[in-house]
């Protein structure tokens, strides 16, 4: 939230010998000042990130969405072949962390393409305007579960984690919450991708695929020519493959 202006506008209203006229009207010219200098941000951004009219000045609710499409985005893969997948990722993962309605969705999946396209976008910039917009806490919490929701999603890497910790610092999470967020997208382990042969990038259609074939395979209905500690054996894998399925599938419905 911008009040640099307003401050330093009644400031200099008080001292100005006009007492709390001057100071009302330090207050109202500071005002000006303010909406001047978030008008300039917003129509920076609009020209990075959207397609429209240089002097455009986004609505909150817009460069909110804006900023958090590009954000998810930045934490997936930039290569060509996979940008289409990028893409709808995060207008899946915001949908579900964000409580998007189905235009919303189709929107932060429309800025998310502009970003992976925009070879020159201000990423750090971004966050500052994201910062100054003066967001609730409840937006903030649940942009950066829907962060983390994208970085499980697409691979855990040190970088990508400094930069959420970072993003979370600036909009006043505290480390310890972060970290606490963090944990409980730690509960559907590698092992469980594993175990089905598959990477965290599969879609989910890869992984209905490649569990309705496992499950086939080693299902105990099918397995009457097998001796009685192959069936075991059969079964075990059965169940702990239908384990791991459920777990994942839980895991990106987001409940």
């Amino acid at each position: 939230m911008m009040i640099w202006g307003k401050l330093v506008g009644t400031v200099l209203g008080v001292f100005s010998g006009l007492g709390i006229y001057g100071a009302i009207v330090g207050l109202v010219l500071g005002h000006f000042v303010d909406m001047y200098l978030k008008q300039k941000k917003t129509k920076s951004l609009a020209s990075v990130f959207y397609t429209r009219p240089e002097s455009t000045v986004l609505p909150e609710r817009e460069i909110f969405l804006m900023s958090a499409a590009a954000l998810t985005a930045s934490l997936g893969s930039g290569d060509e072949e996979k940008k289409e997948h990028t893409r709808e990722l995060v207008g899946g993962i915001l949908k579900v962390h964000l409580s998007l309605s189905m235009k919303e969705t189709d929107a932060v999946q429309e800025y998310a393409r502009r970003y992976l396209e925009t070879a020159e976008a201000d990423l750090q910039g971004l966050v500052k305007v994201y910062k100054e917009t003066g967001f609730s806490r409840e937006a903030h919490i649940a942009l950066v579960t829907a962060l983390l929701r994208m970085e499980e999603r697409t691979g855990v890497l040190p970088e990508k984690t400094r930069f959420i910790l970072s993003f979370s610092k600036q909009i006043d999470i505290p480390e310890e919450e972060f970290l606490t967020l963090r944990r409980h997208f730690q509960g559907v382990s590698q092992e469980h991708y594993d175990l089905l042969g598959l990477s965290t990038e599969a879609t989910t259609e890869e992984i209905k695929r490649t569990y309705r074939n496992l499950a086939a395979f080693f299902h105990p209905d099918g397995a009457s020519v097998l001796t009685e500690k192959q069936k075991e054996e059969s079964e075990e894998a059965f169940l702990a493959i239908k384990k791991a399925y459920e777990a994942i599938m839980q895991e990106r419905s987001g409940d």
